[in-house]
């Protein structure tokens, strides 16, 4: 029951504060692995800044970090609303934890997605990517342990311009 009234209040929280991104030139809302939802905020064609709220099993989690977008492809060139291929990298930073278990960590990236805008503010976009991450991980009774290891992220959502 406590779990079920913290995600209730994850996702009110996210929605509250995707309320006042209104007036950005583009904000975004996802979902994805790891399994959460998150936002997009990007300060210019470029660069975008993110956060995240995550389910961990038998745990909850946040990840923040910032992307720079290196270039886009037109995929199909059709009036008004293209279909654009894009590709970047990033950093990122999260924290997991709950009962008995807490980890850390923190990673590079590089990604590619493609967007679908069907409309003048509203697009469709979903993106892969995949790059080092250094851990962090601590389980109560089997103690600490830390390392190096591949990691992979894909987010599905909707653009808003």
């Amino acid at each position: 029951m406590a779990m079920k009234k913290a995600l209730l209040a994850v996702f009110a929280f996210a929605a509250l504060a995707f309320a006042g991104f209104g007036s950005a030139q583009k904000f975004s809302i996802y979902t994805g692995y790891p399994l959460g939802i998150g936002g997009m905020y990007y300060l210019s064609e470029t660069m975008r800044v993110n956060a995240a709220l995550m389910a961990v099993p038998g745990a909850f989690g946040v990840g923040a970090g910032a992307d720079f977008i290196l270039g886009k492809i037109p995929v199909v060139k059709q009036d008004p609303f293209p279909i654009n291929f894009y590709y970047g990298v990033g950093g990122a930073g999260s924290f997991a934890g709950g009962s008995g278990f807490s980890a850390f960590g923190f990673g590079v990236l590089g990604f590619g997605g493609f967007e679908y805008r069907f409309s003048e503010g509203l697009g469709l976009f979903s993106e892969f990517g995949a790059g080092p991450v250094f851990a962090m991980v601590n389980i109560e009774g089997l103690g600490s342990s830390s390392g190096f290891a591949f990691d992979f992220v894909g987010r599905f959502g909707l653009n808003f311009y």
